[in-house]
């Protein structure tokens, strides 16, 4: 089970005790409650959409869907276990970001998490397939070290492919999804940015392109978490979603030239906050 998929239960399952929820029920929030990047939570609020668990109100803010007959998720594995792959994503994550490339002691490693060496290696290989850390034969594991150069070229493959898949999907575009993201990057009613990140995957997956789609699988996951730990200033949230909606807004009038600018503006605007954090972070290490 995913990393949303555990999320998505949780919140599933304190909707249907009629538990509170994180106050203000937003990405950002949540994402500090789960201690996790915002990528896993949005795609929770996703799944949580279309099975009619949540819905979206005019502002865009979402809610328990007081009409719907709910019915419970089935249970798959405890909380625990989720947090624990959390705990061993965010240590994986840090060590990348510090540049440390050093092999991971799994005795101390294990003892440091209180789990067997079978369950470390368990999620470690899980984290391999998602690029956050590498298994080199008869030496073990280490974390991918991020580069600034890997920032770079990460961002110019992605600019490529996402523009040819917006291209290619045009004239298939839905106008109803379109607005609905677009609701999803409207100030909340308190007037706080929010981001929803959709627009990126909806014409990635349309395309039906086959590479392109495994590009971002492969590199995708990792360096959406990276971004999300850069975004953090609620200056840096703020520029995002009036990018998504410049895009959406040019997409719905099919100004597709203004579209294509903006985004290749959108995915360039993340390189200077990701350096700037891992400037901060490898002068703190030290």
């Amino acid at each position: 089970m995913s990393l949303s998929d555990r999320i998505a239960e949780e919140l599933s399952d304190r909707i249907h005790a009629r538990e509170s929820l994180p106050e203000p029920f937003s990405i950002a929030n949540v994402a500090r409650v789960f201690d996790v990047s915002a990528s896993p939570v949005r795609t929770a609020f996703d799944q949580l959409v279309e099975e009619g668990l949540l819905i979206r109100d005019a502002a865009g803010r979402l809610a328990p869907n007081p009409e719907r007959r709910l019915k419970r998720r089935p249970k798959r594995e405890n909380t625990q276990e989720a947090s624990l792959e959390i705990r061993i994503r965010e240590f994986i994550i840090r060590r990348s970001l510090a540049g440390d490339d050093s092999f991971l002691r799994e005795e101390a490693t294990a003892e440091h998490f209180g789990v067997s060496r079978t369950v470390l290696r368990h999620w470690l290989g899980k984290l391999a397939g998602q690029g956050f850390v590498e298994h080199v034969q008869r030496r073990g594991w280490r974390s991918r070290v991020f580069l600034p150069k890997d920032l770079e070229h990460y961002s110019e493959v992605r600019e490529m492919f996402e523009l040819m898949a917006l291209r290619s999907v045009q004239d298939q575009l839905d106008a109803t999804m379109l607005e609905e993201i677009l609701a999803g990057n409207q100030p909340s009613s308190d007037g706080k940015p929010q981001i929803d990140n959709r627009l990126h995957s909806y014409w990635i997956d349309l395309s039906g392109n086959h590479y392109i789609r495994d590009f971002f699988e492969r590199h995708g996951v990792f360096h959406a978490a990276i971004f999300d730990l850069a975004t953090v200033e609620m200056s840096a949230v703020e520029e995002m979603a009036e990018q998504h909606r410049v895009i959406l807004e040019s997409l719905l009038s099919q100004n597709w030239k203004k579209a294509e600018s903006v985004l290749s503006e959108h995915i360039r605007s993340q390189i200077p906050r990701v350096e700037k954090m891992l400037a901060q972070i490898r002068s703190e290490g030290k």
